[in-house]
């Protein structure tokens, strides 16, 4: 999943018929801004300046591009018209095949607190706005959120509604996004959803890990305000087992005696997130290296586990050879077809068909078909 965002602002949130006062987050707080932009590739065509998020708790903005490569300037202006900020912007290129340019654009840029203002404007050889094409206007009211559901406490399970209610003094079209805030493993911050107008979305655990005070959080956005409430101290319960994956080695290698096999394994666990890694061998028992060279001559079936602090397990098992050779594998590329008078192959019938080879270890093999039978026989 690609995590971490979002906003704030000042609300009551009802959970049943207790009125629990969210603190306020400002909107003004810093963070980014982050916003789509349509620049036409025609001319005539309609430039727009989309939503802008908010996202207080960010630091990570998008690099500027090269004059070279830009199409447009943005630009953020206070109450009184004077600019706050201005930067290039490019068209979105898509590869799909073949690499061609779109209409579409998107920046995230550092927050503006007392930007009243987003125009966009076409530019000259030297990156200078020119003309007007786009303006998003800050409107003087924010969002309120309240929050329905859950309440703080409650088991989030699969199936629990989260179900919201909105409004906004101007009038605005809103638009929300649900986010999961969990207390422990990596993740900070988990959209639950894109953007979107619905006030009601079902809880879905997925892989979030054991926790008994996570948080759920509402943004709503105006098209330019962007406030938030939350619930805190939801439960999800159950301990969820790790996962774990074998770098190295690939199953089925072959290494000389004395050779350095090299051990690599990964293993992650929602609620501990990395864990240690132990490595066994079949015929050798615990190995406590990653650069293993004395593995006795054989075939080793080498299994990687790893435990979580609930006891969990994961575990992962390849074979590899060292100082022997797996056995070799034939297969022919042979068909026949069976009817009432024998086993046809080309033009001529016969009761059944048998091939012989000689094995690696010079004993003789052979196959037939004398049952009528075809396809995946093999000896």
């Amino acid at each position: 999943m690609s995590w971490i965002r979002y906003a704030a602002a000042c609300l009551a949130a009802l959970v049943g018929v207790t009125a629990v006062c969210v603190p306020t987050v400002s909107a003004q707080a810093g963070g980014t801004y982050s916003f789509d932009m349509t620049i036409p590739l025609e001319p005539g065509g309609t430039w727009a300046i989309g939503a802008i998020w908010h996202f207080p708790w960010s630091d990570v903005v998008d690099d500027e591009p090269r004059l070279d490569e830009a199409d447009a300037r943005v630009v953020f202006r206070d109450d009184a018209g004077a600019m706050l900020y201005s930067r290039l912007i490019a068209r979105h290129v898509l590869c799909n095949g073949d690499c061609h340019e779109t209409d579409a654009a998107a920046a995230v840029i550092p927050a503006q607190p007392s930007a009243r203002r987003a125009e966009l404007y076409t530019i000259d050889h030297l990156g200078n706005a020119v003309e007007l094409k786009a303006v998003r206007e800050r409107s003087a009211y924010e969002p309120v959120v309240e929050i329905l559901s859950p309440s703080a406490g409650q088991v989030l399970t699969d199936g629990t509604v989260i179900e919201w209610r909105a409004t906004d003094a101007d009038g605005d079209r809103l638009e929300y996004k649900v986010l999961y805030r969990p207390s422990v493993g990596y993740w900070q911050q988990l959209p639950l959803t894109g953007r979107t107008t619905d006030t009601r979305h079902v809880f879905t655990r997925s892989g979030w890990p054991a926790d008994d005070n996570a948080t759920i959080a509402i943004q709503a956005n105006d098209g330019f305000n962007t406030t938030e409430a939350t619930v805190t101290g939801l439960r999800v319960e159950g301990n969820l087992p790790p996962e774990l994956y074998i770098s190295s080695p690939q199953d089925g290698t072959y290494y000389g005696v004395r050779s350095i096999v090299i051990l690599l394994a990964y293993a992650d666990d929602p609620e501990d997130g990395d864990l240690p890694v132990s490595w066994e061998s079949d015929l050798d028992g615990p190995i406590h290296t990653i650069n293993w060279n004395d593995g006795s001559q054989g075939v080793h079936r080498l299994t990687a586990s790893a435990a979580d602090s609930g006891g969990l397990t994961a575990s992962a098992t390849v074979t590899i050879y060292i100082g022997v050779r797996p056995s070799p594998a034939l297969f022919f590329p042979f068909a026949c077809k069976s009817d009432h008078a024998g086993v046809r192959y080309g033009t001529a019938t016969a009761r059944s068909v048998t091939l012989t080879w000689v094995h690696a270890s010079m004993s003789r093999r052979s196959w037939n078909s004398s049952d009528g039978s075809t396809a995946n026989r093999g000896a």
